[in-house]
């Protein structure tokens, strides 16, 4: 918690170096979803992706809008969503966590909302990737192609066969 407030409000370069070690604390809690007692599991998914967010930020500032660096580091929040709505279907204090709009309120979103909301957000980071590549012109066909079929997965993954066909 220290390292991401650190991160967060006290570090006054914004670089690579920056942009690492955030990579690395999203990385630590995502093991630890794994690794720490149960009732922190939503706790560390809710850190994973803050801290993920943030180095993506720190990403757009030092590199150029259409970047290739980018894409892992988007990629990394399109699993982290994709993560977080399996647990939701699992029940459970977890579910309950990742649903919670805010630990100081105790309204709940239901899972229907929540999913949608996982998808929604996975679907813009994929486009963005997607947008990525495609002005990248011939340099990154197949990488293009295989945005594509990330997108096409994705709608898959969430019950939507007429957008994934599209």
């Amino acid at each position: 918690e220290h390292l991401l407030w650190l991160y967060t409000y006290k570090i006054e370069r914004i670089d690579a170096e920056l942009l690492g070690h955030l990579d690395h604390l999203s990385n630590m809690h995502l093991r630890a979803i794994s690794e720490d007692a149960s009732e922190y599991q939503g706790y560390h998914f809710r850190r994973s992706v803050y801290a993920a967010w943030m180095a993506l930020e720190v990403g757009q500032v030092i590199y150029p809008a259409n970047d290739t660096r980018l894409v892992p580091l988007m990629y990394k929040l399109v699993h982290n969503y994709h993560l977080q709505d399996r647990a939701i279907d699992a029940g459970g204090r977890l579910s309950y966590d990742l649903r919670l709009v805010s630990y100081n309120a105790s309204w709940v979103r239901n899972k229907a909302e929540t999913h949608e909301f996982f998808y929604y957000a996975g679907l813009r980071l994929l486009n963005r990737i997607q947008a990525i590549y495609q002005s990248r012109e011939g340099e990154q066909s197949e990488a293009s192609a295989m945005a594509e079929l990330y997108l096409g997965d994705w709608h898959a993954l969430f019950s939507k066969p007429e957008a994934a066909l599209d």
